[in-house]
């Protein structure tokens, strides 16, 4: 990319933060005049950051839509791998357990042990897909006082009962820890896939990257409650079969997702290819 195509244009941005002269969306051609920096078009809810400073997919050469589409088969591989191996064990451990109820728990316990690792994968995907901004892009994306605070008024309360949690019951906040980090990189790097579907763009599949971003978040919610009724099984017997239920669909779940997410990642690979030629 070229130097003048690294900075916003001179006067094009007044000392507001807002958009000086007449600037055309880079989704939708709406004009963006006297709009702030930091918002997203009024038309088409594409971010204005994009329009100032070049929309990563519409000013990148043939070779550079390629290079995406090789970061896509690199997580395809680590997925399809790490993916494959966790399959294996927990087929594994349901045909071989003798007591249904215990095989269940045990393919829920390598699940999970694999659902652990997967966060390294879908990283690496965030990292392979996120296009090169300039510094000027992050400095306005996220040091902007307005986004400072409102993520302030986010996490000073999610700290503190973090914190209440962990001192009245430091395993449940544990177990959530747990499923959180499962969750949350997975769920990222899902919304990247859909916004990188969006500029291409497919919003065909920018929907599925959408649809498995919320199938993560509800695997998180159904391995949570597994977890929960885990220990309230051992308290009271009489919630076993709802354990076994749970447990039962969260497996089923994990292996449909699993499919599903599959899929949307060759789709992608090969809509990236496409574009690229």
């Amino acid at each position: 990319m070229k130097d003048d195509e690294k900075r916003a244009p001179q006067g094009l941005i007044d000392s507001q933060d807002r958009i000086a002269q007449d600037l055309a969306c880079v989704k939708c051609r709406q004009n963006l005049l006297s709009r702030q920096l930091n918002d997203d078009c009024p038309a088409c809810g594409h971010p204005i950051l994009d329009s100032v400073f070049g929309d990563y997919l519409i000013r990148q050469t043939t070779a550079s839509v390629m290079r995406l589409a090789d970061a896509v088969r690199v997580v395809v591989y680590g997925a399809a791998v790490l993916g494959g191996l966790i399959g294996l064990a927990v087929i594994s451990a349901i045909t071989q357990g003798q007591d249904f109820a215990r095989a269940l728990d045990a393919a829920f316990n390598l699940l999970l042990a694999g659902g652990l690792i997967f966060p390294l994968v879908a990283i690496v995907g965030v990292i392979l897909l996120r296009p090169p901004r300039p510094a000027a892009y992050y400095k306005a994306h996220y040091l902007n006082p307005r986004r400072l605070r409102r993520w302030a008024l986010v996490l000073v309360p999610l700290v503190a009962l973090a914190a209440t949690g962990t001192y009245y019951n430091s395993t449940v906040m544990a177990d959530l820890g747990k499923v959180l980090w499962v969750v949350i990189p997975s769920a990222v790097f899902l919304r990247c896939v859909e916004r990188l579907m969006c500029d291409l763009p497919n919003f065909k599949l920018a929907r599925l990257a959408f649809g498995v971003f919320v199938g993560v978040l509800l695997f998180g919610v159904a391995c949570f409650a597994v977890m929960l009724l885990r220990m309230a099984s051992r308290a009271d017997p009489d919630y076993q079969g709802a354990l076994v239920a749970v447990t039962l669909i969260t497996l089923v779940g994990a292996l449909a997702l699993g499919i599903v997410g599959f899929n949307l990642l060759l789709r992608v690979g090969w809509a990236l290819t496409e574009a690229a030629r």
